[in-house]
């Protein structure tokens, strides 16, 4: 599962959007027609940009989100819970989740201000 994490998330980070964007615009828009292909008429004028910008966000925050757990199931804590017994699902939900949240947290909120600053500029440059 590690392989694959890593190999998507480098996948994710090195397409280019922009590549990514011509590609969904032709097989979407051209061939199967399922979205708008200009204009703000209705949610669907939002989904292809949403999901030509994902990828890359999607793969920093798995990657660290990754980083993040790791970094907590290699702790002194967790392995005292193991010796202990204790379930591996409430160690996870109890012991690693709570200390790998500030980092996700942080690179979650970073994405969120990010794109609640660009949402002005857009507004006012499509107008």
């Amino acid at each position: 599962m590690g392989r694959v994490c890593t190999i998507g998330t480098g996948v994710g980070l090195c397409f280019p959007s922009f590549c990514l964007g011509i590609v969904l615009m032709l097989v979407l828009l051209i061939h199967l027609n399922w979205f708008p292909s200009g204009g703000a008429e209705s949610w669907r004028s939002l989904v292809l940009p949403a999901v030509t910008m994902a990828p890359a966000s999607s793969a920093v925050l798995a990657r660290d989100t990754r980083v993040a757990v790791r970094e907590a199931l290699d702790s002194r804590y967790v392995s005292a819970a193991f010796a202990r017994g204790i379930p591996f699902w409430r160690m996870l939900i109890h012991h690693v989740l709570p200390n790998a949240a500030a980092p996700i947290l942080t690179v979650l909120g970073l994405f969120i201000g990010g794109t609640v600053t660009a949402l002005p500029w857009s507004r006012r440059s499509s107008q």
